[in-house]
């Protein structure tokens, strides 16, 4: 580690967490952001000095970042900070890029002037910082700029999803900026959302994305922004948004879906749409393939509580503590007693005892 690279650690102070997430949180974002390049050696007793922690923090946040695969830690050469690994990159890439696609549809819909002029200022911002071949603000601002756009799609899931991807891949958009070659396509892409933003064209914003990954080699895939299973549910959809909103559905001028295409499309139907990008259905297979998820119904994952000595059933230790607690709460209110009962037969009956006990 260089003493140009320490001499850029700043402890980013916050009483708010214990000494330990703090340190974590400040090599972390020292790390995602280059000031800690791949390879660098990370070493406790240079840290804690420039840090102005004691090395016990500085090794436990090291025991972190190997959690998360951001350094190496061996015994015979220390901890070194970790290269992207290919792969890991191409998966993380294809799903960001399904995902931003999603984002710039929802968008479309939400979009008003004042996100327009804050798109165009961090779009001039960029430009500029590009000229000044300032990598990091270039990459900081690329960032905002897509996530002003998911803050316009209002999804709460898909906002989480992408922030964590952006930061994963944030090491690779500064490599990225390093090649000039890249800075007019990007620029172009950006301008391109905007207009269609602003002109409300979710298909033309997706070709923005289109472009911009054929240009820079990004893959793409595939997804249709789905609210109900069946095209035939669409009208209770629309009854819905009536009822979310206070609505009825006469009303001419209420929120509403302009289309009936918003349901769980097929892979067939999705390659028509999109005949001249099989690579793009194809990405999309490969991003479910990846995803694992069975679920048993009727079978609760809980834990079991452990009883104290001399007791055996569950059950009877719940009703005994509950007895008890009512006796010194309520004892001259025998009246209330069915409600006791009701309750703990209802937790009997679903198979919370032990949930409750916990």
């Amino acid at each position: 580690m260089t003493e140009a690279a320490i001499d850029k650690l700043k402890l980013e102070a916050d009483d708010s967490l214990p000494l330990r997430d703090v340190v974590f949180h400040t090599l972390r974002d020292a790390i995602l952001e280059g000031t800690l390049p791949p390879g660098t050696r990370l070493m406790e007793l240079q840290l804690s000095s420039v840090l102005g922690v004691s090395r016990t923090p500085v090794r436990e946040a090291m025991r972190l970042l190997s959690m998360e695969g951001l350094v190496r830690m061996s015994v015979r050469r220390g901890t070194i900070v970790e290269p992207i690994k290919e792969s890991d990159l191409r998966d993380a890439l294809e799903v960001r890029e399904a995902l931003e696609e999603l984002a710039v549809r929802k968008a479309c819909r939400n979009m008003d002037e004042l996100t327009i002029q804050t798109l165009r200022k961090l779009e001039q911002e960029f430009e500029l910082s590009l000229e000044k071949n300032d990598m990091q603000t270039s990459a900081r601002l690329d960032v905002q700029f897509h996530e002003r756009i998911t803050e316009a799609a209002h999804n709460r899931r898909l906002t989480q999803s992408l922030t964590q991807l952006r930061e994963e891949l944030y090491r690779y958009r500064l490599e990225n900026l390093k090649d000039p070659e890249t800075y007019p396509i990007l620029v172009q892409a950006h301008r391109n959302i905007i207009s269609a933003l602003e002109t409300h064209d979710e298909d033309r914003a997706a070709q923005g994305l289109i472009r911009l990954s054929r240009e820079t080699g990004i893959p793409l895939a595939m997804t249709n922004d789905a609210h109900y299973i069946d095209k035939s549910d669409a009208y209770y959809q629309d009854v819905l948004m009536c009822i979310q909103t206070g609505k009825t559905v006469d009303e001419p001028n209420r929120m509403r879906f302009e289309t009936q295409e918003f349901y769980l499309k097929s892979e067939d139907e999705m390659r028509a749409l999109f005949p001249e990008l099989p690579e793009a259905a194809d990405n999309t297979q490969k991003i479910a393939d990846l995803c694992d998820f069975h679920f048993e119904f009727g079978n609760y994952k809980l834990p079991r509580f452990k009883l104290p000595a001399g007791e055996t059933d569950s059950w009877e230790y719940l009703q005994k503590l509950c007895e008890k607690g009512f006796a010194e709460r309520f004892p001259d209110r025998p009246e209330i007693h069915k409600q006791l009962e009701y309750e703990l037969d209802m937790i009997h009956r679903m198979g919370f005892v032990d949930y409750f006990l916990i």
